[in-house]
């Protein structure tokens, strides 16, 4: 039976169900990855202060950076030889594709259940940008939540909500102010014990403020956006896990600059399923939406069903634009 402890750093069935089958170590001690370093990683619950980090020994210093631990993962230590563990399957991994075609996926972490898209009601709001993220999320069958910061310093949100219910017809949206408690009381529902949410978004947005008010307390530094043009600086330089006084791991990540989507066509036709829908009435099968004759796309653009800038950011994530 799995412990409350390990309910509260985020266990679920599904991970439950992951293990079946796996021959688990004897006496085998499962703690969660909250940190990484270069060598070294913190791991969760800690019995003791020498217990709470772990020196990566050389067999997995020589493995592709993918097959090791990253912030979410869950491990099977051995209780004798604490530099000795199991990698738990992962149920999902959270990554963007590398600007330089010569690199890896960037993996940002695992086995997660909702990631909370983050993003200010000010200057930083920007829908082809949220796009992006919503594919990202979807590319890993993370549900998407977007959760629109300074909501208390905006006069009049109904445009944002407008072009919000425009593009994001089936993800749920949050408007709220990250430093009072009660405004971010909403977002408990994705919350609790069993459950992992991730925060992603650019810098400057709030993502640390949301998270020192979901613990209760400034574990996590804060900086001002920059006045003269509304963006945001680097506060968080690294991921890390938190457990929440009310159980459940909030994974803060550093702000994003560039949002590079792994390419799957999949998922990022689940994020334009209206564009979807339309394509099939498209004479061709593979109309590119763009000059072909009898696009039911560019229809729909003409009539108002959808706008340019929806499909040309579609486009540009299928690498067609």
């Amino acid at each position: 039976m799995i412990s409350d402890e390990l309910l509260d750093l985020g266990w679920s069935q599904s991970q439950d169900a992951l293990t079946i089958g796996m021959k688990l170590r004897a006496g085998g001690i499962l703690k969660r990855v909250t940190a990484v370093h270069k060598t070294e990683i913190d791991v969760a619950p800690s019995q003791g202060k020498d217990e709470s980090r772990i020196s990566l020994t050389g067999s997995w210093l020589n493995v592709p950076s993918s097959e090791r631990p990253i912030v979410g993962d869950w491990l099977l230590i051995d209780p004798l030889d604490k530099t000795s563990f199991d990698l738990l399957p992962r149920r999902n991994i959270l990554q963007r594709s590398s600007p330089d075609p010569g690199k890896t996926n960037q993996l940002m972490a695992a086995n997660i259940d909702a990631c909370f898209i983050v993003s200010s009601c000010l200057e930083d709001f920007n829908i082809d940008r949220l796009e992006r993220y919503v594919a990202l999320a979807a590319g890993a069958e993370i549900r998407p939540v977007l959760v629109l910061t300074k909501s208390d310093l905006t006069d009049n949100t109904s445009p944002l909500k407008r072009d919000l219910k425009k593009a994001f017809e089936e993800v749920e949206t949050c408007f709220i102010n990250a430093l009072d408690s009660q405004s971010c009381q909403q977002l408990m529902k994705f919350l609790g014990r069993g459950k992992t949410v991730a925060l992603i978004g650019s810098s400057g947005v709030g993502k640390s403020s949301l998270v020192n008010t979901m613990l209760g307390q400034d574990k996590q530094a804060t900086r001002s956006t920059r006045s003269f043009d509304g963006k945001g600086r680097h506060t968080t330089t690294a991921r890390s896990a938190h457990v929440l006084p009310s159980g459940g791991v909030v994974i803060d990540n550093p702000g994003i600059r560039e949002v590079q989507v792994v390419e799957t066509t999949s998922s990022i036709k689940d994020s334009f399923k209206d564009i979807e829908k339309l394509a099939k009435d498209c004479r061709f099968s593979d109309c590119r939406h763009q000059s072909e004759p009898d696009c039911a796309v560019q229809a729909g653009i003409e009539s108002g069903l959808i706008d340019m800038r929806r499909l040309e950011n579609y486009l540009k994530l299928l690498g067609q634009k």
